[in-house]
């Protein structure tokens, strides 16, 4: 279960009182347009990751994607909610790949995706193209012109959990894909700095809770627990408990965000939007991006219009 419904009128003492059966309206707000009155929904919905994603990297001048999913429900939904906010914000999907999670012979997938063995593959490193006029993209923005000639996407999206994700990158690498820029949601990271395994990584964008991102040494006085247990599990129950405190100042005011565990909090339509920050992975170690802008989790029909691309820009 991804997301945790809190009465909107809550305290310690009505928060098993206020709904009947708080699991029965829970369930239906999940499937239902409209939530039951008096419930407001906070979770760590991996759709709404998946279009957050999907803003950075319009933000980044990302225009034409290509997905990695795996082959399960739960690919299907993250697959589908980042074509949605990818078109709609004016890029283009060209192409996807499933994979089979859990295996260990993910390049047959990742070369499929990319049509690594056809005449017109999707992506292929500047090295990798045979012309007697090479040299003439020699140097990096060269070759970012060579690859906007050639090449018929610009990044990827994966989604993918750790496991997965280590077998994935080196794939892309290995099919002539080293320079083509990946995006992902927060579950390609255990949430344990790893460095040895993380190095699979490297290069792969993703947006994530800003406590997740802190160095160990700032986790010491205020985020010991996520040490002891599962750390996003953690961040979303001391963010339940704050809101509990302070829905009030949210409903009153839909420009006033609160500090924390999870992201900078604000309330749209009785649900509650995480702002993420975003990193990137170096030599197996988290390198924190600097923003082009404020990242929001997002339904796409909140989405400014794909026409109104600098706008769009400047609200992330």
């Amino acid at each position: 279960m991804q997301e945790a419904g809190v009465p909107a009128n809550a305290t310690d003492s009505s928060l098993n009182e206020t709904i009947a059966d708080p699991l029965d309206a829970l369930l239906n707000s999940m499937t239902k347009p409209e939530l039951p009155s008096g419930l407001i929904i906070f979770g760590l919905s991996p759709e709404q990751e998946a279009r957050q994603a999907a803003l950075r990297a319009i933000a980044d001048g990302k225009t034409r994607a290509a997905i990695l999913m795996p082959d399960n429900d739960w690919g299907v939904r993250v697959g589908a909610a980042f074509r949605a906010a990818f078109e709609q914000s004016g890029g283009q999907v060209i192409g996807d790949g499933p994979y089979t999670p859990g295996t260990n012979d993910l390049g047959r997938d990742v070369a499929k995706m990319l049509g690594s063995n056809s005449r017109n593959p999707l992506w292929r490193d500047v090295g990798s193209f045979s012309s007697a006029n090479r040299s003439i993209y020699e140097g990096e923005d060269r070759q970012r012109q060579w690859s906007a000639d050639r090449n018929q996407i610009d990044m990827v999206f994966m989604a993918a959990f750790p496991r997965d994700a280590r077998i994935l990158r080196p794939s892309l690498r290995f099919h002539q894909a080293i320079r083509l820029p990946v995006y992902a949601t927060s579950h390609v990271y255990s949430g344990r700095p790893n460095p040895r395994f993380d190095a699979d990584l490297d290069g792969i964008t993703f947006c994530d809770m800003p406590v997740m991102l802190q160095t160990a040494s700032e986790q010491v006085d205020v985020n010991a627990d996520l040490r002891r247990y599962p750390p996003r599990l953690v961040a979303l129950g001391r963010d339940a408990r704050m809101l509990v405190d302070n829905l009030a100042l949210l409903q009153t005011d839909n420009t006033r965000q609160l500090q924390g565990a999870t992201g900078k909090l604000s309330m749209v339509d009785n649900r509650i939007v995480r702002q993420l920050s975003c990193a990137t992975f170096e030599e197996g170690n988290l390198a924190p991006l600097p923003a082009p802008g404020e990242v929001f989790e997002t339904d796409p029909a909140q989405l400014p219009p794909a026409d109104d691309f600098e706008r769009l820009q400047q609200s992330l």
